[in-house]
């Protein structure tokens, strides 16, 4: 398989996998409870934050399948919240 069929195979299966979870109704409630506001924060905070305190350009750079103008602002809002490895392990 060339690098470029697998990518296409596998994108939209990994994307949903973790969208599905982060955005659960279980999983929303337990942001909420975190303190994180409504929105992407804490979903950026916990799906990227096993790069730690990575800057906003890197975290865009990495994440691959949302719009870099939905990853900064998610990625800033969690940030007062709590550190990034413990939003990845919430």
């Amino acid at each position: 398989m060339e690098i470029f069929d697998c990518i296409a195979a596998v994108a939209r299966p990994l994307h949903d996998f973790g969208d599905e979870f982060i955005s659960d109704e279980t999983t929303a409630a337990l942001g909420l409870r975190a303190g994180f506001p409504p929105g992407r924060g804490f979903y950026c905070r916990g799906r990227f934050g096993v790069l730690g305190e990575a800057s906003v350009p890197v975290v865009q750079a990495v994440q691959g399948f949302l719009g870099p103008h939905l990853v900064a602002p998610g990625w800033l809002a969690g940030r007062p919240v709590m550190p990034a490895r413990e939003a990845a392990a919430c």
